[in-house]
């Protein structure tokens, strides 16, 4: 004879069904996350990926885009940097009366 389940092995088999969908969920939220693009070099940055008037560099092996002329834009505070300095990961934010690429931790 077949034996008929409790209601208390059902509820457990319930409880691992979340529990697997919920961690594979996680698991493919954190595979689609687009991190920006790893480097070595400035060579290992994909040339098209700034926009106009910047280039890409490799900074701390991340490729950020920085404006092609030397000086840099001065600032006081993060606002003061223009919003189109940089791609994601990054924002703009001022460091040391400098405006430069921040990576966007959350």
């Amino acid at each position: 004879m077949i034996k008929m389940f409790s209601k208390k092995n059902m509820t457990e088999i319930v409880k691992f069904n979340y529990v697997v969908i919920i961690f594979l969920s996680l698991l493919f939220v954190t595979m689609n996350v687009n991190a920006g693009f790893k480097c070595l070099q400035n060579s290992d940055c994909p040339q098209n990926w700034c926009p106009l008037p910047f280039k890409p560099r490799c900074s701390y092996s991340w490729c950020i885009c920085v404006k092609k002329k030397e000086s840099g834009n001065r600032c006081f505070q993060d606002s003061d940097c223009p919003q189109n300095m940089c791609s994601p990961p990054f924002k703009p934010g001022c460091f040391y009366g400098w405006c430069v690429p921040e990576l966007i931790l959350e």
